[in-house]
């Protein structure tokens, strides 16, 4: 690596700042582009699924694994878009918590507050995306596409 490049590096890794993985919606248009952004990308997904079933390119395991984390995606988009439009139904004063990692969710309990409560969970949707798309790509680069 030239010495230029280098030096480029670390000044950069020094200045860089830390970037929190929690993104803070301020309403209404952060929570309005984001849950854009969720339809944007359930309708690409929808589109890429149709095409890989309407021209499928070939019964390699690679494709196989491609369409499950498609599917799982779609699954995660509709989960996670659904969880935003009930976030919106809970009022604050029910969430109990310091951060988003102390948070508890007090009672009374009604029907949105339990379904908010499990779709939560979408990282039960997340790994076997991941895992399939990790598969998928394996796949294609020792087998070919």
């Amino acid at each position: 690596m030239a010495p230029m490049l280098r030096l480029a590096l670390v000044v950069l890794l020094l200045w860089a700042r830390p970037a929190w993985a929690v993104q803070v919606h301020p309403a209404p248009e952060g929570l309005i582009a984001h849950m854009l952004g969720h339809v944007l990308f359930t309708a690409a997904i929808v589109y890429f699924l149709y095409l890989l079933y309407r021209h499928p390119p070939g019964d390699r395991p690679g494709w196989k694994y491609l369409k499950w984390s498609l599917i799982f995606f779609l699954l995660w988009n509709i989960d996670a878009f659904t969880v935003h439009a009930l976030a919106l139904k809970i009022p604050n004063e029910a969430i109990y918590g310091e951060n988003i990692f102390e948070a508890r969710l007090l009672p009374p309990w009604n029907w949105v507050k339990i379904l908010y409560y499990f779709l939560s969970f979408d990282h039960f949707l997340c790994i076997p995306e991941i895992i399939f798309l990790f598969l998928a790509m394996r796949s294609f680069y020792f087998r070919g596409a």
